[in-house]
């Protein structure tokens, strides 16, 4: 086997996967991808990539896509781009980020089809149970009443806040666990949970970019060994929503993984260019990895009373 049979093979992938090519074209590229797994791989991503069925990259799919392309082609030297003669179905750049894409586009396909994330559970919301970490019984923030909340209730366990003439305002707010969740808290939660009806009531878009990061970093620091993880997970978000301001943070357990701990992200936000950010998203994902979230919602706040 040598360079050309790889090249060759890689030029004339697009036209097999779409049954362009002579008989002898299709018997030469099967024997080829039958002993050679680089192009089977790139025969995988240009068949993904080429399936009508694939649902579009949702916004962290996109981020996370971008994120890989960066990677891929920051480590190769500029004289190996560069192919020797050009190719006029572009199969050389698919050689180079073919692995990279086909990783990304298969956590695009399973997430966009549903095998994750999204649905709502059946559970009526009344369910308790254990502890991610401390053992403590959850607690579902309660929905704003008339007359409004005081600050205090809105802290992280480690009383991190404000002073002065800021500590009116609402501060982003974690727990260390909020016991076994379902879909439906979760959605829920972002629908009328406490710390997400304040901050819909207390901050504008126009402030996100002051307080976006501030926020971010209260929350990481109050997440302890999870700190890292935290900031990679809202980072991804936030990248996505530009308009998005952490709100709130918990560790829980997820019933329909078995129990699975997962790390919970709340973000007020807007899809305007102005005025209250009174839209949110609820976002889990297994504890140390933010490549692919387990749930997701969006919804329009709706406090109650």
């Amino acid at each position: 086997m040598n360079n050309t049979d790889h090249e060759r093979c890689s030029e004339l992938l697009r036209d097999h996967t779409q049954g362009r090519l002579d008989a002898a074209e299709h018997d030469w590229v099967e024997s080829h991808l039958a002993t050679c797994s680089d192009c089977r791989a790139e025969h995988a991503a240009v068949a993904l990539l080429g399936a009508g069925e694939v649902a579009p990259l949702t916004e962290i799919e996109r981020v996370r896509l971008h994120r890989g392309v960066r990677t891929a082609t920051s480590s190769i030297p500029l004289t190996s781009v560069a192919p020797a003669r050009a190719s006029a179905r572009g199969g050389r750049l698919l050689q180079i980020l073919g692995t990279a894409a086909l990783l990304v586009m298969i956590g695009g396909f399973i997430y966009t089809s549903g095998l994750v994330g999204g649905g709502l559970d059946s559970d009526d919301g009344s369910g308790q149970g254990g502890g991610a970490d401390s053992g403590e019984s959850f607690e579902a923030p309660a929905p704003v009443q008339e007359g409004g909340a005081e600050a205090e209730g809105l802290t992280t366990d480690s009383g991190a806040a404000r002073s002065g003439e800021d500590r009116a305002l609402p501060q982003p707010s974690f727990r260390r666990s909020l016991g076994t969740v379902t879909g439906k808290r979760l959605n829920k939660l972002g629908r009328e949970g406490l710390p997400l009806v304040v901050f819909s009531r207390a901050y504008r878009v126009e402030q996100v970019p002051d307080l976006q990061s501030e926020f971010r970093d209260q929350l990481a620091t109050a997440a302890g060994s999870h700190e890292e993880a935290l900031r990679e997970c809202s980072d991804l978000v936030t990248e996505a929503f530009a308009n998005a301001l952490p709100a709130y943070g918990a560790l829980a357990t997820l019933e329909r993984l078995g129990g699975e701990h997962v790390l919970v992200l709340a973000f007020a936000w807007t899809d305007q260019s102005e005025g209250p950010l009174d839209q949110s998203m609820v976002w889990a994902w297994p504890l140390g990895d933010c490549a692919q979230p387990v749930e997701y919602f969006k919804n329009v706040i709706q406090p109650k009373g």
